[in-house]
């Protein structure tokens, strides 16, 4: 309760969350610590005077603290561009969440110079990370035009998480050149992949893809059989379709 009024405040009460933050700072009260960043977090773009505060958060030797400051400076957002360099640092950050939560936050402050940064942690250790990478590099879209090749890659990802979310992004960015490797999906063993693999195709006005998404219609599951039928109404062919309920 204490947190939705400080939230619903805004920007009014950050100078207090900030004073607070080091106050806390020197009795090393996690617990208050993490609190006090979140409601920065749900602040949003009107927290950015705790940008410095956030910044040295990002340093602490809790994971978590560090998890959740990162996590901060990008629902901030563009006004949180002071904290790039500190966080293209922390994408080394031993704690895969950590980093997963460092690369989402660059994605939502835009920081462009990043890319390349973030085009190593597509082959990172961990899931989350690898599926943050993809997600975050997704929103520079004609930035990464070289990077599409390892996006690719990332299509036959041991992970299915990690499968989802770049079939979602290479239909984000209409890369019309990976519309053989989405083909390849419409097989995969998870059907949330199936689903996010025919839809990419669709928007993808993928007519190579025809054929197998005809055979989609048949799929075991009713959801991926709609949006097969639906892609194929966006590539201008319109099929009989089963019933969700057969």
């Amino acid at each position: 309760m204490a947190a939705d009024l400080l939230v619903g405040i805004g920007k009014d009460t950050v100078m207090f969350i900030i004073q607070l933050l080091q106050e806390i700072g020197s009795t090393a009260d996690t617990t208050a610590t993490i609190s006090s960043i979140q409601v920065l977090s749900r602040i949003g773009q009107d927290a950015s005077p705790a940008v410095p505060v956030l910044i040295e958060l990002v340093q602490e030797p809790d994971w978590l603290v560090r998890a959740e400051a990162v996590e901060a400076l990008g629902e901030i957002g563009e006004a949180a561009s002071a904290a790039v360099p500190v966080l293209v640092k922390v994408l080394n950050d031993p704690n895969g969440s950590v980093r997963g939560n460092a690369t989402l936050a660059l994605g939502k402050i835009h920081a462009v110079s990043a890319i390349s940064n973030l085009e190593h942690l597509l082959s990172d250790e961990s899931a989350y990370v690898r599926s943050s990478a993809v997600q975050t590099l997704g929103k520079f879209k004609g930035e990464i035009g070289s990077i599409i090749p390892n996006l690719i890659e990332r299509l036959e990802d041991p992970d299915s998480e990690v499968r989802y979310q770049t079939a979602s992004t290479l239909g984000e960015i209409r890369a019309q050149s990976t519309i053989h490797d989405l083909i390849k999906l419409l097989k995969d063993r998870d059907s949330r992949v199936r689903i996010v693999a025919v839809e990419a195709l669709g928007k993808l006005k993928a007519k190579d893809a025809i054929v197998n998404l005809k055979r989609t219609l048949e799929d075991e599951d009713p959801i991926v059989r709609v949006y097969a039928a639906s892609a194929l109404k966006k590539i201008s062919i319109a099929p009989p379709v089963k019933s969700v309920n057969d």
